[in-house]
């Protein structure tokens, strides 16, 4: 298997530093919190459906279904928004170093 090469990571000045630090945190925390959260949906829906009976499981397979398309569309947006995030402080930081070089 071959490996694509990966672009070196940016030079970072200090401000932009705590601020990936502090999105790498962020990150982080709302990976646990979906984790979480979608874990107790599967769990709740499990527990209906099989231990209790109170949905048909040929109804609660789409329920699940559902339930993992909206996680994985939650999840999908929430990492495009910390992509952008981290785009714009490169962006920001680059800005900073060109004003800078032309001081």
């Amino acid at each position: 298997m071959t490996q694509t090469p990966q672009q070196p990571a940016p030079d970072l000045d200090d401000i932009a530093q705590a601020e990936m630090t502090a999105l790498t945190q962020r990150r982080m925390r709302g990976f646990l919190r979906f984790a979480v959260i979608e874990g107790g949906v599967f769990a709740i829906l499990i527990v209906l459906i099989y231990a209790t009976g109170l949905i048909d499981p040929d109804a609660g397979i789409w329920l699940l279904i559902a339930a993992a398309l909206v996680g994985g569309f939650a999840l999908m947006a929430m990492l495009s928004g910390q992509m952008k995030q981290q785009q714009r402080i490169i962006a920001e930081n680059e800005a900073r170093g060109a004003a800078t070089l032309a001081q």
